[in-house]
């Protein structure tokens, strides 16, 4: 049955038919098959949220028990709603999940606790958890993760411009924090008060011993969950001034209160603080400025090109540039990238060394050509890489968020208990 077919039934026939659907298959009876939730032409029932609440103890190392399972309860069964709502856009778009896909992250999540995957499977049945509900979790998270891969990364674009925003930032040697994260979307305004509680109940099981990383990988829609929701070490001027002074008010290792954004609410917890980085940059640049539109009975495109094609260095381009009509040449050494304006400062912070910009106007109407030619401190070209990648992944997280919300408005959903 389609989606488009649930969205022209009635909430009372829809509810019916898999109810009905449920009972002749033979599964209909008994509390372990009770219908906690319905999700379009699937369900949730007690037996998957009571498994899946048995995994998150045993991933969060607390100990079993009514008041722990009943602190995570709400927040696995919104993740089990979630979690159907991704199998299903992944069905509609013919995205599929191998077998040898699923064993592979098992063999990760074995090796990263110093076992082997039988082993694994017996810790698994120890604790009352069927090894096929574990499975079941993955093959929702690689999904979900191959749809957002093909659907959405192609609309992620990262500008120069926000790269060295970041790396100047960086740079500039200020404070830094670091941080791990946890975030809960909001999908819907009438959501928000029973978000915020599964919040708090995710920050009360953290201060009851329950471990940050592992709840993150559980519950986060965050990118960073993949990491236990570490960020590592950002620039303090990033961060809003009021989470700013939240998280200096906090201990290393403490967490704060659930913090409301525009998307959802989040937790964070403060790995440590730094007053000063070690990351101050210092640039060496050439940087040629030409006052008229022309150099030398060329356009300044042309000698542009030209120049570029004959100097791999600063030595070089001073060779060529010197002595032309027009063009006024200056070498800038040790200079904080604080000091340039605008797209000079762009330049600085992401042209690779020895490759000439393209023509750069400048605030007081002229043409400008920069040559970087090298950097000492600061960021250096792996760090450079993880701003990107954290820009792009920050960028992926809106864009996911956003579509499962659309994902939640257009589908039936029905819960026959209270959420908490």
């Amino acid at each position: 049955m389609t989606r488009r077919l649930w969205s022209r039934l009635p909430a009372t026939l829809a509810a019916a038919v898999v109810t009905v659907a449920l009972a002749v298959a033979g599964v209909g009876e008994g509390r372990a098959q009770q219908i906690i939730a319905i999700v379009n032409d699937d369900v949730v029932t007690d037996r998957d949220v009571r498994q899946r609440v048995r995994l998150a103890l045993l991933a969060t190392g607390q100990q079993p028990g009514e008041e722990a399972a009943a602190r995570l309860r709400p927040q696995v069964l919104r993740s089990l709603v979630d979690e159907r709502l991704q199998l299903q856009e992944a069905e509609r778009l013919n995205v599929t999940v191998a077998e040898a896909d699923i064993d592979r992250a098992l063999e990760r999540i074995a090796a990263n606790n110093d076992a082997a995957v039988e082993q694994l499977t017996a810790s698994l049945g120890r604790a009352g958890v069927d090894s096929a509900t574990l499975r079941r979790q993955l093959r929702g998270q690689l999904a979900w993760r191959q749809v957002v891969q093909r659907q959405l990364m192609p609309r992620v674009v990262v500008s120069d411009v926000q790269i060295a925003q970041r790396l100047q930032e960086i740079n500039a040697g200020r404070p830094e924090l670091r941080l791990a994260e946890i975030f809960l979307p909001v999908y819907d305004p009438a959501e928000e008060r029973r978000v915020l509680q599964d919040a708090l109940r995710l920050r009360e099981a953290i201060t009851g011993g329950a471990d940050f990383a592992a709840l993150a990988r559980q519950f986060s829609a965050a990118p960073s969950a993949q990491r236990g929701g570490d960020l590592g070490w950002i620039p303090a001027t990033s961060v809003p001034e009021e989470l700013r002074q939240l998280i200096r008010g906090l201990s290393d290792g403490a967490v704060s209160r659930p913090v409301r954004t525009q998307d959802g609410f989040y937790l964070f917890r403060r790995l440590g603080v730094r007053e000063e980085s070690d990351s101050r940059l210092a640039i060496s640049l050439m940087r040629l400025d030409i006052a008229d539109a022309r150099v030398g009975g060329d356009s300044v495109v042309g000698f542009a090109g030209e120049a570029r094609a004959r100097s791999a260095s600063c030595d070089q381009l001073g060779e060529v540039a010197g002595g032309v009509d027009g063009v006024t040449v200056e070498r800038l050494d040790g200079v904080d990238p604080d000091r340039l304006e605008g797209q000079v400062a762009t330049v600085a912070l992401t042209q690779p060394v020895g490759v000439l910009s393209e023509p750069l106007r400048t605030a007081d109407g002229t043409t400008a050509l920069v040559m970087v030619c090298g950097r000492e401190g600061g960021a250096g070209p792996e760090q450079r890489a993880q701003v990107e990648e954290r820009l792009r992944g920050e960028a992926l997280e809106r864009l996911a968020t956003r579509y499962l919300r659309n994902l939640r408005r257009d589908a039936f959903i029905e819960f026959r208990l209270e959420q908490g």
